[in-house]
């Protein structure tokens, strides 16, 4: 007997595919694929972090924009849009003029100039308005930017380059859920990896200063070999202490700053390379380039027990919970 799976045609893409989700988005419903309903989550969430007015979500945005970056430098598209915006941000707070942009853009770039104002444009980036005193277009905030340059005025140099680096990263989202676009799979990968990491009981904190506490005594140590020493030595006939794996936490309690999640390794291998990534360059930039790591951290996997773990910045797990309350906010039940 042979059975069939039923497929749907994704509102996005318009690909027929049985991997779906239905949704509800401006009052519509509709039915995209996965990895357009993950676009559209992830854009709506960053969007939402920039413009939450708290300085905790606007970093968290930033850090994980910083590794999408990244990620995807390479791209052609992805690189004129960094292009306008830079040019943008470098004549600042001098007038932009369309002109003299399109005569520069095109001695470097063959995407046409229009489709990358475009998005600027819908994003509320970058628009065109005419020049007051002649018939020259400029290019000039949109709303999202203007707020933030209200928020992180340029005079503080430092916060300017990170209103750049944000405003980037939010129009290279927007470009994932442009159906004519192909997907970038390294983002779905990285994405799809830290949420089954987040879910798995396995999953632990991963500190920047750690201390041991003897919650037998009160022992403080730097060390963690020097913490299981004391357990096995001091407390040998209170513990029956014999490794780290069954009873440390038991007896020892860590203290420090959060700044990470320690993702066991072939988990994560495992759901990146679902969505199709050569799983051997795709780990050589993600870990070389620093992009998931914490950066005040200096490992990069660690091994406890006889199991590797992959080292994960927080502000991509956080980031990673704001988007399931999206997705959870636009999935419909059936």
């Amino acid at each position: 007997m042979t059975y069939y799976v039923k497929k749907y045609t994704c509102d996005f893409c318009r690909k027929n595919i049985r991997d779906v989700v239905f949704v509800t988005i401006d009052n519509k419903e509709c039915i995209l694929c996965i990895r357009c309903f993950l676009s559209y989550a992830l854009h709506e969430t960053i969007k939402d972090m920039i413009a939450s007015g708290r300085e905790e979500d606007f970093k968290c945005a930033l850090r994980v924009l910083e590794g999408i970056n990244d990620l995807v430098e390479d791209n052609p598209f992805v690189q004129s849009i960094k292009f306008v915006i830079d040019e943008w941000a470098r004549k600042y707070p001098k007038p932009l003029y369309k002109d003299k942009l399109k005569h520069k853009y095109y001695l470097y770039y063959r995407t046409p100039l229009e489709r990358i104002l475009n998005y600027l444009s819908d994003e509320g980036i970058l628009i065109e308005r005419k020049a007051t005193h002649s018939n020259r277009i400029i290019l000039v905030p949109g709303q999202i930017l203007q707020n933030l340059l209200n928020r992180y005025p340029p005079s503080t140099k430092a916060f300017f380059k990170d209103v750049i680096k944000a405003i980037t990263g939010l129009v290279i989202v927007r470009y994932l859920i442009d159906p004519e676009k192909p997907k970038l799979r390294a983002i779905y990968a990285t994405l799809q990896a830290i949420k089954k990491c987040t879910d798995c009981p396995s999953t632990k904190p991963y500190y920047k200063k750690k201390e041991y506490f003897c919650k037998l005594c009160g022992s403080k140590f730097i060390d963690k070999n020097e913490a299981e020493e004391h357990l096995i030595i001091d407390h040998k006939e209170e513990t029956a202490y014999k490794d780290a794996n069954e009873s440390f936490s038991e007896y020892i309690e860590i203290r420090g700053e959060e700044i990470g999640k320690k993702c066991e390794y072939d988990l994560f291998v495992e759901w990146a390379s679902i969505y199709g990534v050569r799983i051997d360059k795709y780990l050589r930039n993600l870990l070389s380039r620093g992009i998931i790591l914490p950066q005040e951290g200096d490992e990069a996997i660690v091994e406890e027990g006889g199991r590797r773990y992959i080292v994960v910045d927080l502000a991509w797990i956080k980031l990673r919970e704001y988007m399931r309350s999206v997705e959870r906010q636009i999935i419909r039940s059936r």
